[in-house]
C-alpha cells in the first residue's frame, strides 16, 4: 500500500514462493521514513511469531500518532455521514483503549522484569569486574561473560534489521536466533576481532548501534536495547579481546 506495489512479484507460483520464503522484496521509496521502513521489516519478517499484532503496531509511536491525525480527519471531514463518524469513532475509543490496557498490563510485568534485569546485570558487572583483574592486555579473556537481545542488520536488504541473540563466553561471540542459544548458532572466536566501536546515530539512522570488526576485513553491525546495554556490549567485547579501558 505504501509504495503502491506488491512487495512480491515473480513470473511463476514457484518464483512467487521462493521470494515469500527468502523474504526478498523490493525496499519502500526513500521518502519514507526509517521508522517506516523498519515496520515493514517487521510485519514481513519470516518468522510469523516475530511479526506485531494489531495491537503492539498501535502501540509504535509514530504509528498511534498517526490514528490520532486520522481520527481527527474522520471527524472534521464534512464529507463523512454522521453514523459512518460514528462507527468510525467506536472503533478508533476501542483500539485505543485496547493499546492502553496492553501497555499497563506490560508496564506492570516490567517492574518485575526490570528489577530481574538490574540484579542480573548487577552479577555480571561484579564477575566480570573480578575477571578483569586477572587481565593480560592484548590477550583474550574467556572469562568475560555477557549476553542479551540485540537487532543485526541485514546486508542483503536495506534498512532490513532482525532480531537476534547474542552471546559473549568462553572467548567466543555467538550469534542466535533466539534466547535459546542454540537456534541457528553461529560463531566467532574472540580473537578474530579486529575491534569493537559506537556507531553515531547521524550515521545509522538509529541509536545504539555497534560494529564488530574482524580480522580479514568484515563487518557486522548490531543494535543494542538500551543506552546501558550499548555501553555494556562495547565494554566487555573489548575487554575480552583484552583491550584494557
Amino acid at each position: 500500500l505504501l509504495s503502491l506495489n506488491r512487495p512480491f512479484t515473480a513470473s511463476s507460483i514457484k518464483g512467487l514462493m521462493e521470494q515469500v520464503c527468502n523474504g526478498k522484496y523490493l525496499p519502500l521509496p526513500s521518502v519514507y521514513s526509517q521508522q517506516a521502513h523498519d515496520l515493514v521489516a517487521t510485519l514481513l519478517h519470516l518468522d510469523p511469531a516475530k511479526r506485531p499484532t494489531t495491537t503492539e503496531i498501535f502501540m509504535i509511536p509514530f504509528v498511534a500518532q498517526q490514528l490520532d491525525t486520522l481520527i481527527q480527519l474522520v471527524s472534521e471531514n464534512p464529507h463523512v455521514t454522521p453514523p459512518v463518524k460514528a462507527d468510525w469513532h467506536a472503533e478508533a475509543v476501542g483500539l485505543k483503549a485496547k493499546v492502553t490496557a496492553t501497555q499497563a498490563k506490560r508496564g506492570m510485568m516490567s517492574v518485575t522484569a526490570a528489577t530481574e534485569a538490574a540484579n542480573a546485570r548487577s552479577e555480571i558487572e561484579q564477575r566480570n569486574a573480578q575477571a578483569l583483574a586477572h587481565s593480560v592486555p592484548g590477550s583474550v579473556n574467556a572469562a568475560i561473560r555477557y549476553e542479551g537481545a540485540v537487532y543485526k542488520l541485514t546486508t542483503a536488504q536495506k534498512h532490513s534489521w532482525s532480531e537476534k541473540y547474542l552471546l559473549l563466553e568462553g572467548g567466543q561471540l555467538h550469534l542466535c536466533e533466539s534466547s535459546s542459544k542454540a537456534e541457528g548458532r553461529r560463531s566467532l572466536p574472540v580473537d578474530s576481532l579486529q575491534s569493537v566501536t559506537k556507531i553515531p546515530e547521524t550515521v545509522s539512522k538509529r541509536p545504539f548501534v555497534f560494529a564488530i570488526h574482524t580480522k580479514d576485513s568484515k563487518c557486522t553491525w548490531l543494535q543494542a536495547f538500551s543506552e546501558a546495554e550499548h555501553n555494556a556490549w562495547v565494554k566487555w567485547i573489548s575487554a575480552a579481546m583484552g583491550v584494557i579501558c
